[in-house]
């Protein structure tokens, strides 16, 4: 597979990704406008709470999926691979269900103080089941690079998502209550879709050798995935206890404003990145590859990162009732970490390639541990910026550790100049967006579109651009002006 082909494959995936993702995006209105700023700050929490259970559920299945798939492609037996990780994610959920039925309870009441704890308990962990067997089910279309099954399901789900919120929400006006069960209902919905289609087609099979195969590659990544999805939300739990749901209301809808960075870039990069990779071990040219396609991942961060502050200041008008404001100029402070949390891939790549997957969690933990205690002793005086700087330490650390690991496992060479450059060019821009924030409608979009322009063109004559990549760029200028003057 080429780079050319890895970028299709990155656009197609983009597609289904972007659609299921973008729509918690898109329901942040309905959320802002219909729930108190504690209310959303709540409930950000439980959502939180819930991908801190799919790290647990899923038992390190997701990542083995995508990894172990090619070498199961022979004599069809990815069937086996399928299988074996839904047992171990039953059985996992199965039994996280029972823990938090027990226990959680008590922490919501310990932090939070609000009624139905225990029917919030009960809702979370479900949405965390039934999310990790259709997110694997996907995984599983992606191994097989089927992309139309992915993406239409993906589509499907997105708007099963926004009409059930709107329904339970802003229909029956259920509050946090209708958020959680429309979840449950649209991933429980497809869990059973799923599973019948793939019964029929005879792709659900096990094995004990497969099954022990999962659990010692993906046990390890426990820790890491676990890491990776609690730090957010028990900094918003300190932020609560030592500071108020309010606060977190706020600092979630920054969090929220800057995951789209993720839905647009980090997620599809992963997606169509560790496939590719896993099935390029046999080229001699690998090194030369992974490092080409850091320095791509690295312009599309900068460019929809600088694209999506651009438009925030007005955006959030719209998104949220004036409370909220502040959460525009926290996401310039945010935004960093989704630079950190995209190059780590890469690094955990080279680990992975040579099997190393116990170096990714104690890595991971490690940065949560050091983090937590960080974010106790700060949040308390500092409050939000504590918890921003906390956020962006954790990826930070792992970035670093895991980088430098990697490197070992894996040597490459990154394309410094250009990543340099890059670098200079987005701290460019957020200065100044950050500081015409406060100007007229056509001052702002005016100074910044002509900033645009000038950095564009300085690409274009410089050496920055590759004669291939300018001989790109000159192709689809040429076609876009032909496609104008026809129409």
């Amino acid at each position: 597979m080429s780079l050319k082909t890895f970028s299709k494959s990155l656009v197609v995936y983009s597609i289904g990704v972007i659609a299921l993702r973008l729509v918690t995006f898109i329901l942040i209105p309905i959320y802002t406008h219909n729930l108190s700023v504690s209310d959303f700050g709540l409930l950000m929490i439980l959502l939180g709470t819930a991908d801190v259970f799919i790290s647990i559920v899923d038992f390190g299945t997701l990542r083995s999926i995508v990894r172990f798939s090619n070498e199961y492609k022979q004599d069809n037996k990815r069937g086996l691979i399928l299988g074996s990780s839904l047992i171990i994610s039953t059985i996992s959920g199965f039994s996280v269900l029972i823990l938090a039925v027990i226990f959680l309870p008590l922490i919501f009441k310990f932090f939070f103080d609000v009624p139905d704890v225990a029917k919030y308990a009960i809702l979370v962990v479900v949405i965390s089941i039934f999310s990790t067997t259709t997110s694997n089910i996907l995984s599983y279309f992606r191994a097989l690079n089927n992309v139309r099954s992915f993406t239409v399901y993906s589509i499907l789900m997105a708007i099963g998502f926004a009409l059930a919120t709107i329904f339970f929400v802003v229909v029956l006006k259920w509050g946090i209550t209708g958020v959680l069960l429309a979840q449950i209902c649209i991933y429980g919905l497809f869990t059973l879709i799923l599973l019948i289609k793939l019964y029929h087609e005879k792709a659900l099979a096990y094995s004990k050798e497969t099954i022990n195969m999962i659990l010692k590659f993906g046990f390890p990544l426990i820790f890491a995935r676990l890491s990776e999805g609690s730090i957010g939300t028990i900094i918003s739990y300190m932020l609560s206890f030592f500071a108020s749901l309010k606060e977190v209301g706020i600092y979630s809808l920054a969090s929220k404003m800057t995951q789209v960075i993720t839905v647009l870039v980090i997620t599809p990069f992963q997606m169509s990145y560790e496939p590719y990779i896993y099935t390029q071990l046999d080229q001699s040219d690998l090194d030369k590859k992974i490092s080409s396609i850091v320095t791509y991942f690295i312009i599309g961060y900068v460019t929809v990162t600088l694209l999506l502050l651009i438009v925030y200041r007005d955006l959030i008008k719209l998104m949220a009732p004036k409370e909220y404001y502040s959460a525009f100029y926290l996401s310039f402070f945010l935004v960093p970490l989704y630079l950190f949390k995209g190059i780590q891939l890469v690094a955990q790549s080279l680990l992975f390639i040579k099997n190393f997957t116990k170096s990714t969690g104690w890595v991971m933990t490690s940065s949560a541990m050091i983090t937590i205690i960080i974010g106790y002793l700060t949040i308390k005086p500092y409050g939000i910026w504590a918890a921003v700087f906390a956020n962006n330490l954790f990826w930070f650390i792992i970035l670093i550790v895991l980088l430098k690991l990697g490197l070992k496992t894996f040597p490459i060479r990154f394309e410094m100049k250009r990543i340099l450059t890059l670098g200079l060019i987005y701290l460019i821009f957020n200065f100044a967006v950050y500081f015409l924030s406060d100007t007229s409608t056509i001052i702002y979009y005016s100074l910044i579109i002509l900033l645009i322009l000038i950095t564009f063109v300085l690409l274009i004559f410089t050496d920055f651009l590759n004669s291939k990549e300018k001989l790109a760029i000159k192709k689809i200028t040429i076609k876009y002006l032909r496609f104008i003057k026809k129409n």
